[in-house]
């Protein structure tokens, strides 16, 4: 009985320590201006020159932001509607543990940030509207989309949880995988200094 709640323990502190490794951001507010910020646990996605220069849509918003959208209790969207605007994209599955994890401190940074800040929730599911039960019994209020077109690499999610940082230009800020605390103070900054420029 010992030697299983010590295998218990150890695979917990493993999984814990997983989620706990640091490493940088980088934000660009100007081209002469780079300032590093870091955020536990969030990898960066370097703005590179020529993504500024990428194919945009007839809305200048950047192509891979054109993804259709059907929305559960908001209207239906394209995530080219909120190009100009702060995006937080997140891919998620009521099935993934990982997800529901994170849900909370997502839960709480859209309390405090969604006047001003569009939170594009995309629910990957097997099943259309599978994830209704799980958003009413925990009672969340961001909105949810499923994604009625294909979404292409820049931001398609790679594992679940993604979560995806857009500037007001459209360029992806942040692309991280896994289950992190949203709500975390270094992430509130990075967000008013993008609401900021």
């Amino acid at each position: 009985m010992k030697l299983k709640n010590l295998f218990y323990f150890v695979l917990i502190v493993s999984f814990l320590s997983a989620c706990k490794e640091e490493s940088k951001v980088e934000t660009t507010t100007t081209e002469e201006a780079k300032k590093e910020q870091v955020i536990e646990g969030v990898k960066a996605t370097p703005v590179k020159k020529e993504d500024k220069a990428a194919t945009t849509s007839s809305t200048g918003a950047p192509s891979y932001m054109d993804i259709e959208l059907k929305g559960y209790g908001v209207p239906d969207a394209n995530v080219q509607d909120f190009h100009g605007k702060v995006v937080f994209v997140n891919h998620w599955g009521s099935w993934c543990p990982p997800c529901r994890m994170e849900m909370p401190s997502i839960q709480s940074l859209y309390d405090d940030y969604g006047d001003k800040v569009e939170f594009v929730m995309i629910a990957m599911e097997k099943r259309q509207g599978a994830h209704v039960p799980y958003i009413e019994k925990e009672g969340y209020t961001f909105p949810v989309y499923t994604a009625l077109s294909p979404i292409v690499t820049e931001m398609k999610p790679r594992a679940f949880p993604t979560t995806i940082i857009l500037d007001k230009q459209g360029q992806i800020r942040i692309s991280d995988v896994g289950a992190k605390d949203w709500n975390a103070p270094q992430v509130r900054e990075l967000l008013d200094e993008l609401l900021a420029q």
